[in-house]
């Protein structure tokens, strides 16, 4: 209230001197006193119109001023923050490419480690179905080689057996023999 109180006491000042020097002005020169009355009017006219401004127009440029203000020191704090998100993002798309790259690199190492390994393996299968079908060669020769053998030994038997009937007309002495021979035989084979 004093700042306008104040103001007001200037500006009834200003309105004192711009009426009453066009008045003295006038009394000493001797104009008329319609053209003294003129530049009264204008004086007050101008007084007030001042002091109109001065209450309702300047607080009101004041608060413009200071919203606009305001407003600036927001958007420079936002300039500034969004200034920091993009070097934090740009940052973050430089990590981003460093692990990239470095995933990329690991997935090569682990792609030629996979080759290796999936060669290994092969390599070994191969070994085994080698070994398997050697295993299984062996196998069916010694199948075909036992039942060879007991067939040539059930013939041999049987033909040894008449031949020593025949050597051994006695029956006797040629069982006695056969047996010995066939206890010997048997030994053999187990």
């Amino acid at each position: 209230m004093s700042k306008n109180r104040s103001l007001f006491f200037k500006i009834l000042i200003i309105v004192g001197i711009v009426v009453g020097v066009p008045v003295l002005v006038g009394l000493i020169v001797g104009a008329e006193v319609s053209t003294i009355f003129r530049f009264i009017n204008f004086g007050v006219i101008c007084a007030i119109a001042g002091i109109a401004f001065k209450i309702k127009g300047v607080p009101a440029f004041n608060a413009k001023i200071a919203e606009k203000k305001n407003e600036l020191k927001n958007l420079k704090t936002e300039g500034k923050d969004l200034l920091k998100m993009q070097k934090a993002l740009e940052q973050e798309i430089v990590d981003q490419e460093i692990d990239g790259k470095y995933l990329y690199d690991q997935i090569e190492v682990w792609s030629v480690f996979f080759d290796k390994q999936c060669d290994k393996e092969k390599e070994e299968q191969k070994i085994l179905v080698e070994k398997s079908k050697d295993r299984l060669k062996d196998q069916a020769t010694q199948s075909i080689e036992s039942q060879v053998r007991k067939k040539v030994l059930s013939k041999a038997f049987d033909d040894a057996q008449q031949e020593l009937q025949k050597t051994f007309e006695s029956e006797k002495e040629g069982r006695v023999f056969l047996s010995s021979v066939i206890k010997r035989m048997s030994k053999e084979l187990s």
